[in-house]
């Protein structure tokens, strides 16, 4: 196994705990948001599950960039299965690497437009979570155009 194959295992797996660890603190939010609001009086406690609820539609897009991540890995990306079912072995490795450089094309752009965001706000997200997953996933993509 070559030495790109072991680091995106190993990434794979650092993933899957990013996942797990995200699913956890949106149940656990949602769970001290609906408590702090029917059984606590205090606007403190309200106020706290407001701000830590704002972080959830943060962490539900990382989980689907994660889960994009992942089925790159896998080899599971979004192709159209009944056409190239019909194509011979070297088509559909063409077709495949034109949808992993679209892949790749769709993340560049989507990690630039972050980049030229970071001086509008909400600064944290976008420069410690979505641009790093981002640039994963254009990564992953870019190695699996010119694999072999």
């Amino acid at each position: 196994m070559n030495l790109l194959k072991k680091i995106e295992q190993r990434l794979l797996l650092g993933e899957q705990y990013a996942i797990f660890a995200l699913i956890f603190f949106i149940v656990a939010s949602v769970f001290y948001k609906m408590t702090a609001r029917n059984f606590f009086t205090s606007e403190f406690a309200i106020d706290i599950s407001d701000k830590i609820s704002a972080l959830v539609p943060h962490c539900v897009l990382l989980l689907g960039l994660l889960g994009a991540s992942i089925g790159i890995s896998r080899s599971e990306v979004i192709s159209i299965e009944l056409f190239t079912r019909l194509l011979n072995e070297n088509r559909r490795k063409v077709v495949l690497k034109t949808v992993y450089f679209f892949s790749a094309l769709v993340c560049l752009v989507f990690l630039w437009l972050a980049a030229e965001s970071l001086e509008f706000g909400d600064k944290l997200w976008i420069g410690l979570g979505y641009m790093p997953v981002l640039g994963l996933l254009f990564l992953k993509s870019l190695f699996r155009v010119f694999e072999a």
